[in-house]
């Protein structure tokens, strides 16, 4: 009983623990279900997430493929060489130089390999290109796979040329009127060989500018014929004073399809014709002071004073004027300025219509000339003997004279526009420095152009010898106290210099000097042109000329005045062995070298004074010549002679002559000096024994003088007489605005005081000056032989030269604008030194390919032609090495010259030249290959017979033109004219030959045609239209004198080149002389 409880007791014992452990189960199992569903639940959010995440970062793989692809004749061919199957939406991209291919897999796959869906291993793809200058272009590649949107292959398959399109460059317009202008385009086909033509669009600029769709007029497409070349074009029935808009434009076929026509064109250029009023000022802007020219040339007017509320006065309609808005003139120092410019004096005659309402003023012209102020410059010790006077800037003045002692001073004063002179403790001086410490008599000042502030005197010095000394005079009217240059110009006994500024750097000087061996009257003239940089240095005598001849009195010249006519011609005044009043013509050629007319004019033949004369140009050909007079040995006074000159400054004829003073002062005149004060009214200075006057007197544009002698209003004594002597007075314009002019002069105060006087004056009008501007521009510190030029690209051209007579070559790059503008510098310089290169009279430059360009000239005194090739940038970099050089020679021949070039084909070329060799064969011509890294070879050469040639002398010249309509025919032209003592010899002969595109030159000639037996100078070739050419060359028609005559032919040449004659009769002027020059000389 107790093991059966006990059994029970342990029963229930199991029966406890049985149920803790089933307890215990159900917890486990709970919480795995619930790990179980917690992991369920993330995979599934985990899969929601992934489902919506973007799909980049799940995109397939760049496929793994190998493709090969390659040039197989006309067809660029990709083939599938082993990896994964291509889809057949892969993009390809293929470039042919400049033009761009895009396509898919599908689109050229043929059909049977494309079935599958993929491009696959062993299928290829064939992408044709029928253009001719497929061996040459530049072809890259780029396969796109769409799926993986990544680049699968990428590369170049063939070097070669990216830029083979043919281009239209537009050109600058000229012969601009008010209905027509002539427009001008350069085209280049490159490497292009089947028909060409051009043409124009223009528009009105307005038409564009308000619908940029409006379509354009065209001129009919021309057909042209060769590789590159320029084309212009006559626009006419334009509206007058109106902006127009052209385009160059270039057609050609499809490398792909002939009947398909491509186009490429220039940038859009614009002109503006002229109008039919040369300025025109309407006066009617509301406000400001800038006068608009309406005519739209650009020469706007500028109201003074420039202070608004003392300028010409803005009115409007409502104050009874003409046009809407108008301006009123005080009368008194009110003026419009508009600056000279080219377009307002087209021809040699001009009108003038104003729309003016007068109203009263009672001031008039010339009359009541009030004295401002004086003041004292200098004195004996620091110079007031021969004065000059300059303006410096603005209120500052510089005068040059000497003292007593003849030390050379230069003085700075200050006067304001209204006429006052501002003083220091004693005197008006701001400041004074001695630049001659030994001699110095009649000194001039002039500033040196191109400098801010520097100047140069001429005078006597040292010896008598005649002296340029440089110094530096800042615009607040500081010296910088010392002399930058002084050089000795001439070591004669000279006296009187007169100088003058010519053009660039030069200046010319006119003197006399004294020669001992002539009886009387022993002032001789002379003028030579010295350098002056502006940088002060002086370089003497760059040309010289002496009037004097031997021991004869012809070139007696005294107190000459020299004066510029037009141009580079000048006119030098004098007083000759006669004593009587003479003129001479110069001529001085850019700006130094001289040429002298040979006569002597005589303006007055009865006597004039031993005093200085001054000139003055008046109107037109009208001048003025002031001087003391006299007849016999009676003196007249101050007389003005008005006389004619021609352009070249030779005289014509007398005009009007007057004294300017009563009998009473004739014998006491002296000094005299003129200044034009304003239209016809002109202002003269001089001395009368001790005291000093100054005179106003009107002279018309027909020379006519107006004197008004005994009227006292007319004239004004600014020095009374004393016991004061006064010499050598000037007088120079203050303020054309406030009618100021300032005198100098040296009065003497005892016999051993002297001093300086500076005083203004007024002498009111009712007009103004007109300035007058001179504008120059000097392309580079270089000189310049032989040059040839070539579009580089856009406004960037490359220049080839010789930069010393027989000796190096330079190549420089520069810019040049659509407006014509000249950049100062070059963009960069490529020299080619000695001894590698002495060129002689020939240098050409060619466009090759890519930046490659070809430059070749002949060699002085040597039988070589040289061809150098070397890489120009777009922007005008230059390489700073050539690309190759190659010596075109021939053994047994002497002095190769006169090549020129012309392109065959591509990259072939062939260079005509000659050589002097007197014996047979000496024209040449040789073709040559240029690679694209720019290597030279030598091709062909083919020799012709000598068509004269001499050992005596030569002027030989070669041409080279395809000819129209031919298959591979150039016509060859060369030239020589030989001459020995008493006779002229040579020919000129035109060769037709074939050169085939490779550059091989069939050996016999198709025709040869002489068309000048005698006398043939430099002749030129071009083709007019069909079988059309025209001709022209020089011929020489005499020998003593050696004189030579310019003639036009016309011609026929065959398209087969079997035919060559002059042009028959009827059908055009066959040939003409053009002109005749004769004594041909240096």
């Amino acid at each position: 009983m107790m093991r059966a409880i006990r059994g029970l007791n342990i029963h229930s014992t199991s029966l406890r623990k049985k149920n803790q452990q089933k307890n215990k189960a159900t917890s486990e199992v709970l919480g795995t279900l619930l790990l179980i569903g917690i992991c369920v639940s993330l995979f599934v959010l985990l899969a929601i997430a992934t489902m919506s995440m973007p799909s980049v970062f799940f995109s397939n793989p760049t496929p793994s493929v190998n493709i090969i692809g390659r040039i197989e004749g006309n067809s660029v061919v990709f083939e599938h060489h082993g990896g994964q199957g291509i889809p057949l939406d892969t993009e390809i991209t293929v470039w042919f130089a400049e033009t761009k291919v895009v396509t898919t897999v599908g689109n050229i796959l043929d059909a049977a390999s494309k079935a599958d869906g993929e491009w696959n291993i062993g299928e290829k793809i064939f992408i044709p290109n029928n253009d001719p200058n497929l061996p040459i272009m530049l072809v890259s590649v780029s396969i796109t796979d769409k799926e993986s949107n990544s680049v699968i292959m990428r590369g170049v398959l063939q070097e070669g040329s990216q830029a083979v399109n043919p281009i239209a460059v537009t050109l600058n317009a000229d012969s601009i009127t008010t209905d027509t202008a002539k427009i001008y385009m350069h085209y280049d086909y490159r490497y292009y060989l089947g028909t060409k033509k051009v043409r124009f669009t223009y528009i009105k600029a307005s038409i564009y500018t308000a619908n940029n769709s409006a379509p354009w007029n065209s001129t009919v497409w021309v057909q042209v014929f060769g590789h590159n070349g320029s084309y212009n074009y006559n626009l006419i029935g334009l509206n007058e004073n109106t902006e127009y808009f052209y385009q160059a434009w270039v057609q050609y076929n499809s490398s792909t399809n002939a009947s398909i026509k491509l186009t490429s064109t220039g940038t859009i250029n614009s002109f503006r014709t002229q109008s039919y009023s040369s300025g025109l000022w309407r006066f009617d802007e509301s406000s400001g002071l800038i006068a608009i020219d309406s005519s739209n040339n650009g020469n706007n007017g500028t109201l003074f004073p420039a202070d608004v509320t003392q300028a010409p006065q803005r009115i409007n309609q409502s104050d009874n004027v003409v046009n809407n808005r108008s301006l009123r003139f005080d009368g008194y120092n009110d003026y419009v300025i508009i600056n000279h410019a080219s377009s307002l004096s087209p021809t040699n005659e001009i009108a003038i219509e104003a729309w003016v309402k007068p109203e009263s003023k009672t001031e008039f012209k010339g009359t009541n000339i009030p004295r401002i102020n004086s003041t004292i410059f200098g004195t004996q010790a620091y110079g007031c003997y021969e004065p000059d006077i300059i303006n410096i800037s603005n209120d500052r003045f510089a005068i040059v004279s000497r003292n007593s002692a003849l030390a050379g001073f230069v003085i700075t004063t200050q006067i304001s526009s209204e006429g006052n002179i501002s003083k220091n403790a004693t005197t008006s001086v701001i400041d004074i420095y001695q630049f001659e410490t030994v001699r110095c008599e009649t000194p001039r000042i002039i500033k040196i152009v191109g400098s801010a502030d520097l100047y140069a005197i001429v005078y006597r010095g040292q010896n008598g010898y005649l002296y340029i000394a440089t110094v530096q005079i800042l615009s607040n009217g500081k010296i910088t106290k010392a002399v930058i240059n002084k050089v000795t110009i001439d070591s004669i006994n000279c006296y009187y210099p007169d100088i003058i500024f010519t053009e660039g750097d030069y200046y010319a000087v006119a003197y006399s000097s004294y020669e001992f061996y002539l009886a009387a009257n022993r002032y001789v003239g002379r003028l030579q042109t010295a350098k002056i940089t502006p940088a002060g240095v002086v370089t003497a005598q760059k040309s010289y000329y002496n009037f004097g001849g031997g021991s004869t009195p012809t070139g007696i010249m005294q107190y000459l005045d020299i004066i510029r006519v037009k141009d580079d011609y000048y006119s030098i005044v004098f007083r000759d062995s006669d004593t009587d009043g003479s003129l001479r013509a110069i001529q001085i050629k850019n700006g130094w070298n001289i040429f002298v007319d040979a006569i002597r004019y005589k303006f007055d033949n009865n006597n004039i004074s031993d005093l200085p004369l001054r000139i003055i140009h008046v109107f037109d050909k009208i001048y003025a010549v002031f001087y003391g007079d006299k007849m016999g040995n009676l003196q007249r006074g101050g007389a003005l002679e008005t006389i004619i000159l021609s352009d070249t400054g030779t005289f014509v004829d007398s005009v009007d002559y007057d004294t300017l003073l009563p009998p009473a002062d004739w014998n006491q005149f002296s000094n005299p000096e003129i200044i034009h004060i304003t239209g016809d009214i002109f202002a003269v200075s001089y001395r009368l024994s001790t005291r000093a006057e100054v005179k106003t007197l009107q002279i018309s544009n027909l020379g006519v003088i107006t004197n008004h002698t005994n009227d006292a209003a007319w004239k004004y004594v600014y020095q009374p007489a004393s016991s004061y002597t006064i010499s050598s007075p000037k007088i120079i314009e203050v303020s054309a605005v406030k009618d100021t002019y300032a005198i100098v002069y040296p009065k003497s105060v005892s016999s051993d005081t002297n001093n300086g006087v500076l005083l203004t004056i007024k002498i009111p009008d009712n007009g103004s000056i007109v300035k007058k501007i001179l504008d120059s521009v000097l392309l580079g510190p270089v000189n310049f032989y032989a040059p040839d030029i070539v579009l580089v690209s856009n406004d960037i051209y490359a220049v080839v030269c010789r930069k010393v007579l027989y000796g190096s070559i330079s190549l420089h790059t520069i810019r040049i604008s659509n407006v014509g503008k000249i950049e100062k510098s070059f963009i960069d310089t490529l020299d080619i030194t000695m001894p590698e290169a002495t060129p002689g009279l020939s240098i050409k430059i060619v466009y090759v390919t890519n930046n490659i360009y070809m430059i070749v000239f002949d060699n002085y005194g040597s039988p070589t032609i040289t061809i150098k090739t070397v890489e120009i940038a777009n922007n005008g970099t230059i390489r700073d090495n050539f690309l190759c050089s190659y010596n075109i020679t021939k053994p047994g021949y002497s002095n190769f010259c006169s090549p020129n070039v012309i392109r065959i084909k591509d990259n072939i070329f062939a260079v005509s030249y000659h050589s002097t060799n007197y014996a047979s064969k000496s024209d040449l011509i040789s073709t040559i290959q240029i690679s694209l890294a720019g290597n030279i070879t030598l091709i062909d050469t083919y020799t012709a017979n000598a068509y004269f040639s001499s050992v005596f002398g030569y002027d030989e010249y070669s041409d080279i033109i395809p000819v129209d309509g031919s298959n591979h025919l150039y016509a060859l032209l060369y030239g020589y004219d030989y001459f020995i003592p008493g006779q002229h010899r040579g020919s000129g002969v035109i060769i037709t030959i074939q050169i085939n595109d490779t550059g091989v030159i069939n050996q016999n000639p198709k025709a040869t045609f002489t068309f000048e037996a005698y006398g043939c100078s430099r002749p030129d070739l071009i083709h007019i239209k069909n079988t059309t050419y025209a001709l022209a060359y020089s011929k020489s028609v005499g020998t003593n004198p050696y004189q030579i005559s310019g003639i036009v032919q016309t011609l026929y040449i065959s398209s087969n080149g079997t035919i060559i004659k002059q042009q028959p009769k009827g059908t055009s002027v066959r040939s003409v002389f053009l002109q005749m020059d004769q004594s041909i000389g240096p």
